[in-house]
């Protein structure tokens, strides 16, 4: 009995430390973390370049071309953005285009779309994969 508690309270004490501390359980498997690199989507057709992690790209529907800042979280979540500027300085965080959850791969990101603000994105899109490209 003593040493069923025993590892109870060493369980416990193991889950609480690991999830106060800030582990990063995501770490070295985003895109930013492929530096000078470049993720390509045919459909819709968005790319986006990596360094200094630093992801910024382009979008383009219908003709019309946007340029994006991608954000990834400390999870597996992802906002697709316009640049800051001026305008939108205050209020940067409402401004994300579309957001998603991901699926990593060293060559390969899926990305579920779970917002589509303002309809930026056609409402057919449901997921995105792009293809990692070394610059």
């Amino acid at each position: 009995m003593k040493r069923m508690v025993l590892c109870l309270i060493i369980l416990v004490t193991g889950i609480t430390l690991l999830s106060s501390c800030g582990v990063d359980f995501f770490s070295g498997k985003r895109p930013i973390d492929y530096d000078n690199t470049k993720w390509v989507s045919s459909e819709p057709d968005i790319w986006f370049t990596v360094q200094d992690r630093i992801s910024i790209g382009e979008i383009t529907i219908d003709g019309v071309t946007t340029e994006i800042w991608v954000i990834f979280d400390f999870g597996n979540g992802v906002s697709f953005r316009p640049p800051r500027t001026s305008e939108n300085q205050l209020g940067y965080y409402n401004y994300g285009l579309f957001e998603g959850t991901c699926e990593f791969s060293k060559d390969r990101l899926i990305v579920t779309i779970t917002r589509n603000r303002k309809r930026f994105l056609d409402d057919t899109i449901k997921e995105i994969i792009f293809v990692r490209e070394d610059m």
